[in-house]
């Protein structure tokens, strides 16, 4: 079968299925169709977040917060495809590999524990770590930010990870932190997942990881330095179904837009700042 019948025999199988589920699911699922079919089309002002008085976002997320973005279609995603047995709905273009929609806060994914790769069709897995990365670099090139990004973020189950330190990326398969540094520190975290928010959370000052990396070889990372461990610990986190609003202490959640107005203030309260790895 051609790759062309192939995609409309599948997008009938998916159109089906939602609509024979519609109302146990209890949302329209509709409009995230296209999207899982290839077509990237945006969706209309009127499904975007918006705000009658200060914006969520800051200007450059701001292009992000389409309705492919929205809790809503993220969770749709997983929906479909748990409801089409056999059906890989992963969202790519046929032969090529394309950017995911990032996951939100309040889809079930981000809550799930991750099994190992080894669990993973070989095939599948190739693409999605490939989407990952894809995923990653995206977001970096749209919003001059961006160092990691997990496996279900992007809604595949396994334990993988995608970070990018200013040196490229790097794919981390099944990572084990496997030693921490007594000494911590306080800083604001964000996160793909939440963008409009950042929590006050403690991290150790460095950590030892062991992974298997992209040539299937165990690969082993010891004593990272603090920018580096607190983003593995933000990752591996993720894997084990924890964010960042989690670990927050108390009175420790602010609006990106808070922080964004007057910074100084917020940055006096923590040890540590993220440093960007990509600059404008």
């Amino acid at each position: 079968m051609c790759p062309r019948m192939m995609l409309a025999t599948l997008s009938r199988r998916v159109t089906k299925a939602v609509l024979r589920h519609r109302h146990s699911i209890g949302i329209s699922l509709l409009p995230g169709l296209h999207q899982c079919c290839g077509d990237r089309s945006v969706a209309p002002p009127s499904q975007r977040f918006t705000s009658a008085s200060t914006p969520l976002y800051p200007p450059r997320l701001a292009r992000h917060t389409t309705a492919r973005h929205t809790a809503a279609h993220a969770w749709s995603l997983t929906t479909i495809y748990a409801a089409v047995p056999g059906c890989d709905m992963r969202v790519r273009r046929l032969g090529t590999t394309t950017a995911r929609p990032v996951l939100l806060l309040g889809n079930e994914a981000l809550r799930s524990a991750c099994v190992p790769c080894s669990e993973a069709d070989p095939s599948a897995l190739k693409l999605d770590k490939a989407a990952l990365v894809a995923t990653l670099e995206a977001f970096r090139k749209e919003n001059g930010f961006g160092r990691g990004i997990a496996a279900p973020q992007i809604g595949s189950l396994f334990r993988f990870i995608a970070v990018n330190m200013g040196d490229g990326p790097r794919v981390l398969s099944d990572p084990e932190i496997s030693w921490r540094s007594s000494e911590t520190f306080t800083l604001y975290d964000d996160c793909m997942s939440l963008p409009w928010l950042l929590c006050r959370v403690t991290r150790h000052s460095s950590v030892t990881v062991t992974f298997v990396n992209e040539s299937g070889e165990e690969e082993r990372w010891s004593e990272c330095n603090r920018a580096l461990s607190e983003l593995l610990q933000h990752e591996v986190d993720h894997l084990d179904g924890v964010l960042i609003t989690d670990i927050a202490e108390p009175q420790g959640i602010i609006s990106r837009h808070e922080f964004e107005r007057t910074p100084e203030i917020f940055r006096a309260k923590v040890d540590y700042s993220i440093v960007p790895t990509l600059q404008e």
